[in-house]
């Protein structure tokens, strides 16, 4: 009896320096949170300033500008054509890339951070969108630029006629499915708000 008493008295001192270290670590970590501004009330202004220059143009240095204005003022040249069969291979592999748990985990992540907000979510994403899209295109014969992705898509709305809802039903749902997990799916809280 006195050894099961001696037995529970020592694990009531384990269990409350074990209480005693945790709260004095969850007062730590948010001493250094609320240091870091994290739980800033400031934090919704951000986001709109954020927003507000996300959406404005952003001056660049002139060589920068003047590097860049001709991939920005070049205008998308067709030199890739696909029937509906390879848009749908095509699509499908792009499917596979942006159903990797890292991308997913990655866009999930950028649509935390931008608030849900729909305009700070796709500038964030076309950067991540990219880094899965590149090497697509490249194996397609698309150049591995912004110039490529602008292809790309112009070859897949080819099919969708130009009212843009001839697309066949199979292809339709390829490409539902394939923006699906470029928008970090059904879980990733970004797909009702994008469609």
């Amino acid at each position: 009896r006195r050894r099961i008493l001696r037995d529970c008295e020592q694990e009531r001192t384990r269990i409350k320096n074990a209480r005693v270290k945790h709260k004095h670590s969850t007062q730590e970590m948010l001493g250094r949170a609320f240091q870091a501004g994290v739980f800033s009330l400031d934090r919704d202004r951000e986001l709109e300033e954020a927003t507000k220059k996300l959406e404005e143009p952003m001056p660049r240095p002139q060589a920068v500008a003047d590097q860049r204005k001709p991939l920005e003022a070049r205008p998308l040249e067709r030199n890739i054509q696909l029937t509906a069969a390879l848009a749908g291979d095509l699509m499908d592999e792009l499917a596979t890339a942006y159903g990797q748990k890292w991308f997913q985990e990655r866009v999930r992540k950028c649509a935390r951070d931008s608030g849900y907000e729909r305009s700070v979510f796709l500038m964030r994403l076309k950067d991540v969108a990219f880094e899965v899209q590149k090497p697509v295109l490249e194996k397609w014969g698309f150049e591995g630029n912004e110039h490529g992705v602008r292809e790309m898509t112009a070859a897949i709305r080819e099919h969708a006629g130009k009212n843009g809802k001839e697309m066949p039903q199979w292809l339709k749902e390829k490409q539902d499915r394939c923006l699906e997990l470029l928008y970090g799916g059904k879980e990733g809280g970004m797909l009702d708000i994008l469609r």
